[in-house]
């Protein structure tokens, strides 16, 4: 259960124009969880207007098979509410998708899986379009959160994602030099 305190964009570092880019899409989260054990410090995702225009169309969906379930009989009806169940939970985990900043790791909500990362094993992060992060051993974790969009006629997806990366690697500059501080001390 979580307990959101307020919201803020990360806005160090940035151009004005970016920064405004930021507002709209990107906003980090300051929250804490209930239990102080695992702390959340920043979260990372899309903003509540990206999510809900992504999910407008899927409800749509929804609405269509649930229609078809309740007039359909047979195997037809049975298969249009799966689909319809199915939906619902890909709608539910696309609200969920984040980056966590937890202090000595980071917390990856993907769509299939949930991945910690010690921000020692991060590398950086790299930006193609989308967002990934780039570990130690050379290995790419990409960011469901912030994916690279083929067809963004605009740029709006590529300015959010710009944003986050900027973000993103602030963040991880900030807990490496952290991390030599407490090694000085």
């Amino acid at each position: 259960m979580w307990q959101s305190s307020h919201l803020r964009c990360w806005s160090d570092g940035l151009s004005r124009a970016a920064r405004y880019a930021a507002v709209e899409d990107v906003c980090v989260v300051d929250a804490r969880a209930v239990s102080e054990t695992h702390r959340v410090r920043e979260r990372f995702q899309p903003s509540v207007f990206i999510r809900a225009v992504c999910s407008v169309p899927l409800l749509l969906l929804v609405a269509v098979l649930v229609w078809g379930g309740a007039t359909t009989g047979g195997l037809a009806g049975w298969l249009a509410w799966v689909g319809a169940f199915v939906v619902l939970v890909a709608i539910g985990r696309g609200w969920i998708i984040r980056v966590e900043d937890l202090g000595d790791r980071m917390r990856v909500v993907n769509w299939m899986r949930t991945v910690e990362v010690s921000w020692s094993e991060v590398d950086r992060f790299e930006f193609d379009g989308g967002v990934a992060v780039r570990r130690a051993d050379l290995t790419t974790l990409p960011l469901s959160a912030f994916p690279a969009v083929s067809r963004d006629m605009f740029g709006i997806a590529e300015r959010r994602n710009g944003a986050a990366f900027r973000a993103l690697e602030a963040t991880r500059k900030r807990r490496r030099q952290q991390a030599r501080n407490r090694g000085r001390a």
